[in-house]
This record gives C-alpha cells, structure tokens and sequence, in this order.
C-alpha cells in the first residue's frame, strides 16, 4: 500500500468528522457557540499525520519503479531511431560490399577480355609467321629449281693440257709441231681477245671449227667442263 492510497482513505474519515460535528451543533446554534468552537478547537493540540516507515519504504520504491518504468521507455523510445540507423548503415554497408564484387567481377571480365584479345594477337601472329616462312621456303625451291645442278668442280688446266696443248701450246702461242703444221693462231698476239669472245670460244669447243682440225666436244665434254676450257683458254690471249 502506497503513501497516495493511504490519504485517498484517511481523507473520508477527516471529512466525515468534520460534517458530524456540524451536525451536532444544529441549525440553531448561535455566532457565540461557533466562536467557543473555534477557540476549543485552536487550543487542541495540532493533528499530525503519521505514516508507517514501511510505508514510506514501499512508496520509495514504487516510485523508483514507476521512474525506472518511464527511463526504460525513454530509452526504448530512443533506441528505436538508434537502432533503424545502425540497420539501415548495415543496408549501406551491404549495398556497397555488393557494389565491390560487382567491380571485381567487372575487372575479372575485362581481363578474360584481354587475354583473348592477347591469345587472338598471338595466333594471328604466329599464322603470319607461317605463312612467311612457308614462302620463303617456296621461293628458295624455286630458285634452287632454276640453278644449274653443280656437279664435280672442272680443273681447266688439267683439262686444258689434255686436251689442248697439243696443238695450242701450253701457253696459247701454238708453238708446237701440229699448231705449225696446221697454221693455228697464236692467242698471245695483242688483239686476238677482241675477235673472240668468250661465246665464240665456248661455240667453237662445243661444235667444232669447219675448215680446220678443230673438232667438235660436245660428245666429250659435259656443259660445265666446256664452259671452264673456254674460259681458261681466252685467259691465255691478249
């Protein structure tokens, strides 16, 4: 029982006391006995009202409760806000972890993309390559097809002793038994490299020279031992 219960009893009883006592007193009562009431009642000794300590105690604490009761609701009020705040900074939170994944997916794509695009190059490249090689390697058969087959290397002199210097001397002069007896040129003379060139020359070994004892190689001598007497032989004219 509370301190406020406990007056909201005590007050009935004061009134009714109160009411009583002019009821006594009767309609009829004069202004002089009012005024003895009055002093009677002035020496009484004043009324205090006494209130149990346990009483006291329970309305402390009622009212530490009731003042607990209205700061936890306070405290609830103002924890709401706090609270959507804190969760609406976790949605932000979130929202911008999502936007990060999104951009590290983003770059993860466009270096997929590079790579291909590298890889894309690199094949191109190495087809490019390829096709290089391959025509060159078209080009040297084509020119190793249009070169003369190289066969043994020709010794001209070697040649030249066996199979001129009988008649046209070693050094070209024709000063030998059958170059006098035949009336052979003597390709040491100044002028005689200018009447013959190296074709005729070649034409000469290869068929032969009508009129003369020259005849012709072209059954003997292959094309490139030919070709190598002549030279030699043309070496030895001035």
């Amino acid at each position: 029982m509370n301190l406020r219960s406990m007056l909201k009893g005590i007050a009935p009883v004061l009134l009714g006391g109160m009411l009583l006592t002019a009821c006594d007193g009767g309609k009829d009562a004069s202004k002089d006995t009012k005024a003895a009431t009055k002093k009677a009642d002035a020496k009484k000794p004043e009324t205090k009202l006494v209130v149990p300590a346990d009483m006291k105690a329970e309305a402390k604490a009622d009212a530490k409760a009731d003042a607990a009761a209205d700061a936890g609701a306070a405290a609830d009020a103002g924890a709401a806000p706090d609270d959507a705040k804190a969760d609406d900074a976790k949605a932000d939170d979130a929202k911008a972890d999502d936007a990060k994944a999104d951009d590290a997916k983003a770059d993860d794509a466009k270096a997929d993309d590079a790579k291909a695009d590298d890889a894309k190059a690199a094949a191109k490249a190495d087809e490019g390559k390829k096709a290089d090689d391959a025509k060159k390697a078209d080009a040297k058969k084509a020119d190793d097809a249009k070169k003369p087959e190289a066969g043994p290397k020709v010794n001209a002199k070697e040649l030249y002793t066996k199979k001129c210097k009988t008649c046209h001397g070693s050094s070209g002069n024709a000063d030998t038994k059958l170059g006098k007896k035949h009336e052979i040129a003597d390709w040491t003379k100044p002028g005689w490299k200018a009447k013959w060139s190296l074709a005729k020359v070649e034409g000469i070994i290869t068929n032969g020279k009508s009129g003369t004892k020259m005849k012709a190689f072209k059954e003997k001598l292959s094309a490139a031992e030919i070709k190598a007497l002549a030279a030699y032989s043309r070496k030895l004219g001035k």
